[in-house]
């Protein structure tokens, strides 16, 4: 098994169970409302990989699978994980080999079960969204287009 399935195969461990469907790099989550997004990432400089957290919003535009670089927000998985966790510098780089595959697999799946699938479970309704967009335990250093912004704020 390559070290990229390594990655993948972590990340839908924790995501579809939840219900996540995969497709390619990215898996999703759709509600009434919202679609969620989380894609691997490869740099094009080395053996990195980035995980993309992106969030459809369906009154914006119809879609069934958006791609992350279309949604209308957009993190690093980086931006929904507190400081003192700032050591996953490597987790996604496949240079480093002070891992192991195991623990490399496990680390990742814990990662998402703590921090990214709470996120997602927030945003599965406008209100609840809008709710996490206007208050402080929104995450600062994303991308939220204009109408997105506009639609969440109320204005």
């Amino acid at each position: 098994m390559s070290k990229a399935n390594i990655l993948a195969l972590a990340i839908g461990r924790s995501l579809s169970p939840a219900g996540f469907k995969r497709k390619g790099a990215s898996w999703f989550f759709a509600s009434s409302d919202t679609i969620s997004v989380l894609n691997l990432q490869k740099s094009n400089y080395g053996p990195q990989y980035y995980v993309n957290v992106a969030i459809w919003l369906n009154q914006l535009g119809e879609a069934t699978f958006p791609p992350e670089h279309k949604c209308h927000i957009r993190f690093r998985w980086e931006k929904l994980i507190p400081p003192d966790e700032k050591q996953l510098a490597g987790l996604l780089d496949l240079a480093d080999t002070t891992r192991s595959d195991s623990d490399r697999e496990a680390e990742i799946c814990r990662v998402i079960d703590t921090w990214v699938l709470p996120f997602f479970v927030k945003l599965r309704s406008l209100k609840q969204l809008s709710a996490l967009f206007n208050s402080s335990e929104w995450p600062s250093g994303g991308l939220v287009v204009i109408a997105a912004r506009e639609l969440l704020s109320g204005q």
